[in-house]
């Protein structure tokens, strides 16, 4: 076999130079590959959030050939009143999903690279991959070899995240998505939004107006919110990055955005990422005074119709595990926080204060609800 060599880029010159198509290209497909791990959506996230980072991206190399990446980024954290050098994914704790993107068939990668961070053990104090994907064998390996090492682990759920996969026709999927209770129900919301006086369904395509349709969708949102900046995509510190994602995608023709106007009026919308054949539902929001409407539920109906049509295999609800998106899922995968514990005396310090908020908090629920779950009676307004 040949010796494998790591290259490390750590400047975000050098990642720009290596390029969108190889770096998508060596993601993994396991089960698929990951819209959040994408080169444009990593680029625009440091164009916007990357404060106090550097980029570590680790290139493995046989035969002056890339064959594997490691997505990595230096941080500096500020944590419960310590300041803590952590290594993180570039993209940090706005990562679903996230995977070690290595080959099934290389263990010895993970091996490689905790050397690597090994020998930097005067850099950093804890390596602190948010939101990794419990079910990752990758994820496996690395808490193997941090094991081995006899470093110090701390793992938690953070959050469940659900999925459909679109393996059937449409009308084959639906009728089995729930019972006839169900699916009436969903259907005479959707017959109801459809009569509405005034009430018009708009889909974006090139030649609309991005960024006003953008500014509308702002202003949805401080009216759904209540002025919560600070929950909504386009709004607060978000607002900026956000948007520029949505018009990256939306200028590759992945970007799927509907909404729902009345008398002109914007009152729902939903946007997600059409990736790889997977699309990631990323957010919606809906108007008050119209949520017995139930509108952004009937743009999600009518979003699996068409992405049935247009073979997209799974769709990925991202962004929390509210009700309505277990009532459609019939899959859930863990999303996980892993904490690796260096040797250094403020390495120490962190894990044994991890460990006293553990012990007050006593542990965290694992509980994985059945799914799909049952619908309430009667059909609520909008779920979100």
């Amino acid at each position: 076999m040949a010796e494998t060599v790591i290259r490390v880029l750590t400047d975000w010159a050098e990642v720009e130079s290596f390029g969108a198509e190889a770096w998508n290209r060596l993601l993994p497909e396991r089960p698929h590959r990951n819209f959040f791990m994408s080169f444009e959506r990593l680029s625009c996230w440091w164009r916007h959030d990357s404060n106090c980072k550097v980029p570590h991206v680790m290139l493995f190399e046989e035969d002056g050939r890339v064959i594997a990446l490691l997505p990595l980024a230096l941080c500096a954290r500020r944590k419960s009143g310590l300041s803590v050098r952590t290594v993180e994914f570039l993209g940090g704790s706005t990562m679903e999903f996230a995977t070690l993107p290595v080959p099934e068939s290389r263990p010895d990668l993970i091996s490689l690279a905790m050397d690597h961070l090994i020998a930097l053990r005067s850099v950093w104090d804890v390596l602190w991959l948010a939101e990794l994907d419990a079910e990752d064998i990758a994820t496996v390996w690395l808490l193997q070899e941090a094991q081995r090492r006899g470093l110090a682990v701390d793992s938690h759920i953070t959050a469940l995240c659900p999925y459909l996969p679109l393996d059937r026709p449409f009308e084959e999927l639906w009728s089995g998505l729930f019972d006839s209770k169900g699916r009436n129900a969903r259907t005479r919301k959707t017959r109801a939004a459809e009569k509405t006086p005034g009430l018009e369904f708009h889909h974006w395509r090139p030649g609309i107006d991005l960024c006003a349709t953008l500014e509308q969708i702002a202003a949805l949102e401080r009216i759904s919110w209540k002025g919560q900046e600070a929950v909504g995509l386009f709004t607060g510190a978000a607002g900026a990055w956000n948007s520029d994602l949505i018009r990256t995608y939306a200028d590759r023709g992945m970007c799927d955005l509907r909404w729902v106007t009345i008398e002109g009026q914007m009152v729902s919308y939903r946007v997600g990422f059409i990736w790889e054949k997977v699309y990631c539902d990323y957010n919606t929001a809906y108007h008050p005074e119209h949520a017995k409407l139930s509108l952004s539920s009937v743009l999600l109906l009518k979003n699996i119709e068409d992405l049935c049509a247009a073979g997209v295999r799974r769709i990925e609800f991202c962004r929390g595990i509210q009700r309505y998106k277990l009532e459609w899922a019939t899959g859930l995968r863990e999303n996980r926080l892993v904490r690796i514990y260096n040797r250094t005396a403020r390495a120490k310090l962190m894990r044994g204060l991890a460990t006293a908020k553990a012990a007050v908090r006593g542990g965290r629920s694992t509980e994985r609800p059945a799914l799909p779950i049952p619908l309430k009676d009667p059909l609520p307004p909008w779920e979100g």
